[in-house]
């Protein structure tokens, strides 16, 4: 049927779906953007309440009329972070060398690349990764049962025997 056409019309429908085209996609392109920002929106006032949502602590702080010094906002601020990160700085400092010096423990040929760290019963390690040779875990394992502060470790026979692909698990147990 196109054929018949004049070139002339022909040109004038290509140019009338061309125009209808182009206007359904920017309705479409439109409509998903309105979508976004709604979607957007609710993280948005989260975001400017200044975490009132999602800190009771702050939001009453926030209610309390804040004054022109900004020494005593300071220490507000201050006090409710010593508050949230306090239980975080006291339980976790001890642990931290304990993990350190298990890390620094590592002969040549051992690499770590993960640990599990459980506070059950004064607290439990767990440390995995790979080994060259099998000799290098049962160094490993020696260096750490030079140091006091474990109370027992355990490697898994099938470790120590070297009969996997070089994966090992020692486990660590001690009061940190």
């Amino acid at each position: 049927m196109v054929n018949v056409l004049p070139e002339g019309a022909r040109k004038s429908i290509w140019r009338f779906y061309r125009a209808r085209l182009v206007f359904a996609a920017a309705v479409a392109l439109c409509a998903c953007g309105l979508l976004a920002l709604l979607a957007l929106l609710p993280a948005y006032a989260a975001l400017r309440a200044d975490g009132a949502f999602f800190n009771p602590a702050l939001s009453a702080n926030a209610a309390a009329p804040k004054g022109k010094d900004s020494e005593r906002d300071q220490i507000l601020r201050t006090r409710i972070l010593l508050e949230q990160l306090s239980p975080v700085a006291s339980s976790s400092a001890p642990m931290l060398d304990a993990l350190i010096s298990a890390l620094d423990k590592r002969p040549a040929g051992v690499t770590v690349d993960r640990m599990n760290y459980a506070r059950s019963g004064g607290g439990e390690v767990t440390i995995g990764g790979t080994a060259s040779s099998r000799e290098g875990i049962q160094a490993y394992a020696a260096a750490l049962r030079d140091d006091r502060r474990w109370k027992s470790i355990s490697v898994p026979i099938g470790d120590l025997a070297g009969t996997g692909d070089g994966r090992f698990s020692i486990t660590l147990t001690g009061t940190f």
